[in-house]
């Protein structure tokens, strides 16, 4: 992975909540092989952040992956 974020190329900056959220929604279209380095980005970014929480575990859960699942969980707890 490139070390410069995907956050940081756009033109809203680091902790830019808007261009966060833009990540997000593009990430929901992708799929989860994907779109997994932009979550663990934004939950790096904004770890209090509950609708990326609940997002990236949506994402696994459409695809049935539960072991994801547990280790996503078993790290926020």
């Amino acid at each position: 992975m490139d070390k410069t974020s995907s956050i940081d190329k756009t033109t809203g900056g680091k902790y830019n909540v808007e261009t966060a959220e833009i990540l997000a929604n593009e990430a929901q279209i992708l799929p989860i092989a994907e779109s997994t380095p932009t979550y663990e980005q934004l939950l790096q970014l904004f770890p209090t952040a509950a609708k990326f929480w609940k997002q990236y575990v949506e994402a696994h859960m459409a695809v049935n992956n539960d072991d994801a699942i547990r280790q996503i969980l078993v790290g926020v707890c």
